[in-house]
């Protein structure tokens, strides 16, 4: 009989309420220029309709930088427009 043996996964969930102040935590800007303090995470889950700077400029953001763009960027929202869709994934959203 085979165990299955159980590696947890440390992580973390960070929630960042407009994409600016996300950008200065991926960019590890102002008070999050510490490395330690302020990891590159392995996923995004991005907000499409975020305030200020919203989710379709942030995620064009995360994409051209040469830095994130391996990051991979996961779109929610609740928006049925079509439009949303398509810029998404013209901003290189994965999902």
């Amino acid at each position: 009989m085979r165990t299955i043996k159980e590696h947890p996964i440390p992580s973390q969930v960070r929630h960042f309420s407009d994409g600016q102040f996300a950008l200065d935590y991926l960019f590890r800007r102002n008070s999050f220029s510490d490395p330690v303090f302020s990891p590159r995470p392995q996923v995004i889950l991005l907000d499409i309709h975020l305030p200020g700077m919203n989710g379709i400029e942030t995620l064009g953001t995360i994409k051209a930088s040469d830095e994130l763009r391996m990051i991979s960027v996961i779109v929610l929202s609740t928006s049925a427009s079509e439009s949303d869709i398509v810029q998404a994934y013209g901003n290189h959203a994965n999902s």
